[in-house]
Order: C-alpha cells, then structure tokens, then sequence
C-alpha cells in the first residue's frame, strides 16, 4: 500500500519533473513502527534511478501518528531547493499555543485539489486536453509495479516499459 497508494504520486510527479523515465526501482524497510498492525513494514524507503543516472529517495511513514506532512529537497549541481511547509493556523486553546496540522491529503492538497479540476473544466470548454496523458499513467504504474516487486523481493527491480506508440510522441 506505501509504494502503490503513497509514494505512487512521487513516482509520478517526479517523472514529470525530470522528464525521464526510471531505470531501476528498489524498496528497503525501516525499523517498523508499533503504531502499525503487527507484520506492517512502515516506514519505507524508495530508491529509483532514471536512465540518465539520476538517484531519487522516496521515504514513507504512514502510521507515524504525528500529521500528514510532506516534505521535498531536491539537490542539483550548484543548488538546493526545499518545497516550503504550508503556512499553518496558529490556535489559542486550553491554555496552549500552537500550530494545528494537517491529519491527511484532502486538507493538506485542497487548494491544488482544486486547481487540478478548474484546470480540466477550462480545458474542457476549451475542446482541449490539458495534462497528464494515458501513457503517463501508464509509465507511472509500471515504475510502481516494480517498486513493488522490489519490496516483496527486497531486490533492484529494473522498470521495463513498452514501446511508446506513435501517437504519443505528436
């Protein structure tokens, strides 16, 4: 569930963002939480490779009973770049400051959430297609599939995809 439920949208965005496919997909366990059912491997850590060499770290931790966080650095040649932690409510309650944190994807990714349906609405209207396509979807199940072959085996998969048929490459 971590690879094919969780960690499923990295594999994909980060597609997208380099503009390359993966090579190679592997799957190693942490030390498993007690907040898990017993036999529940969490955290994990997803390790791919793309075909020009580029190392990608995926880590989940699904039952860490904190909140919902996500966080992403990537490291480049001469520079570092870090997504930023969303701006959170500051609360005054039972004698207590603080921060109230998003508990799950819905309150954390609303607004891009919402964005993502406006934009297909504005393309529909338009008699467009704005987005992802099928063979990206299908590029993405294939790298998950592999990373989840990898955890069951606890081995380097490589992730071998199809030709690309003619009418994607328009």
């Amino acid at each position: 569930m971590a690879v094919e439920n969780s960690m499923v949208h990295e594999i994909d965005v980060l597609r997208w963002l380099l503009g390359e496919d993966y090579a190679t997909a592997e799957v190693r366990y942490g030390k498993s939480t007690n907040n898990g059912p017993k036999g529940l491997h969490d955290p994990q850590i997803m390790i791919l490779t793309t075909k020009s060499g580029v190392r990608i770290d995926v880590e989940s931790f699904v039952n860490n009973k904190n909140d919902y966080d996500i966080k992403c650095e990537i490291v480049c040649d001469g520079a570092v770049l870090n997504m930023p932690k969303p701006n959170y409510i500051s609360v005054n309650a039972n004698a207590t400051t603080g921060q109230a944190m998003y508990t799950d994807c819905f309150q954390r990714f609303a607004d891009a959430y919402n964005a993502e349906i406006q934009t297909w609405i504005n393309a529909s209207k338009a008699g467009c297609v704005d987005g992802p396509t099928a063979w990206d979807g299908y590029c993405c199940q294939v790298a998950a599939a592999a990373a989840s072959k990898a955890r069951e085996t606890q081995t380097i998969q490589p992730v071998i995809y199809d030709e690309m048929p003619d009418f994607y490459k328009a």
